[in-house]
């Protein structure tokens, strides 16, 4: 049945350090990191969702603390991966996300989080955390039009930092993926629904992920250039 909710959640959340985590030491010596704790979250979320025949929508408000967060880092000369506890950070934000049938055949899928990752203590304070877009936005555009259908989707990402001080910035990208697809069974008993998919459209040149406080100024890893897959789905009715 069509409706809207309102909701408010109070949570808190553990996370201790794995075992990779763990097992690394900066000093060089063997065993288990001694210095490294878990970190805990707690955080209050207050939003509503719709759910309609021509429109399904979630909206989420945001704000989390998080003591003892686990942060990578590197040292120079040294290619291995340790982590510490970065104290206390603060994070809040709104998320959204919409899908809607605007015709028969042409529908919308809209995903957006809007957020600030923010240190609290040390020297550090009030600077971002370093790896984490603070906007992200997802746009899809389905058409159906007989047994074929076309889909395109817009991918926009905001610019980030590369290491705790924020000395080194990473571009924000816009991508863009199309895909077309048959939907129709082509085995009696099966849906088998062939499809072609081209990726980064624009062969756009874009980090595609960050090593976080990387020795030596490795801190970027490249993403695929334009890219072109094939694929089936199969299900059976």
């Amino acid at each position: 049945m069509p409706g809207t909710q309102l909701f408010a959640t109070l949570g808190t959340a553990f996370e201790s350090p794995t075992t990779t985590e763990l097992v690394n030491r900066p000093d060089g010596r063997g065993g288990f990191n001694p210095e490294l704790e878990p970190q805990y979250l707690y955080g209050i979320e207050l939003g509503g969702r719709r759910r309609g025949s021509m429109v399904q929508a979630d909206l989420t408000l945001f704000y989390q603390w998080v003591r003892g967060r686990i942060i990578p880092f590197q040292l120079e000369g040294d290619g291995r991966t340790f982590y510490r506890n970065a104290g206390r950070t603060r994070q809040y934000g709104i998320e959204l996300w919409l899908q809607a049938r605007l015709t028969p055949t042409l529908h919308i899928r809209l995903a957006y989080t809007g957020a600030r990752y923010r240190f609290e203590e040390t020297e550090l304070r009030d600077k971002r955390l370093p790896g984490l877009p603070e906007q992200h936005l997802a746009l899809t555009l389905q058409y159906r039009r007989g047994p074929l259908w076309l889909e395109t989707t817009g991918t926009a990402v905001g610019p980030c930092y590369a290491d705790d001080a924020n000395t080194v910035r990473v571009d924000g990208y816009v991508t863009l993926d199309v895909t077309l697809g048959l939907a129709r069974s082509l085995l009696p008993g099966f849906d088998l629904q062939p499809f072609v998919s081209v990726q980064n459209v624009l062969d756009q040149r874009y980090v595609g992920s960050v090593v976080v406080n990387a020795g030596g100024g490795r801190y970027f890893e490249p993403a695929a250039g334009r890219s072109v897959r094939f694929g089936l789905n199969l299900s059976t009715p």
